[in-house]
């Protein structure tokens, strides 16, 4: 029995990621912060500036930005889960002042 060949149906072109016209994120992004993320990572998909992190919870570590949330915890005697609360609450308080404050 001869099936019949289906014509591939064309996809249209992938564009790259582009972080301008990325949907901003949400409560499920920031409920997903784990322990094993780099301040890095949360930098560029929260939009908010890597200083940002060392600044507020005064990271001396060399490997800024590179380093993990886990890590940073670990080497100031903190627990790790606690920390990773603390970070999610100050990004959500962090991104509801830059609503409020865009035009």
């Amino acid at each position: 029995m001869n099936r019949p060949q289906l014509a591939a149906i064309p996809r249209p072109p992938q564009k790259p990621w582009d972080k301008q016209h990325a949907p901003p994120p949400t409560e499920r992004d920031i409920r997903a912060i784990r322990g094993w993320m780099t301040f890095e990572f949360l930098a560029e998909r929260f939009t908010i500036p890597a200083d940002y992190f060392r600044t507020t919870y005064n990271i001396s570590d060399v490997k800024y930005p590179r380093i993990t949330i886990e890590a940073v915890a670990k080497r100031n005697g903190l627990a790790p889960n606690v920390f990773v609360q603390t970070i999610k609450n100050d990004i959500t308080v962090y991104l509801s002042q830059e609503r409020i404050q865009a035009p």
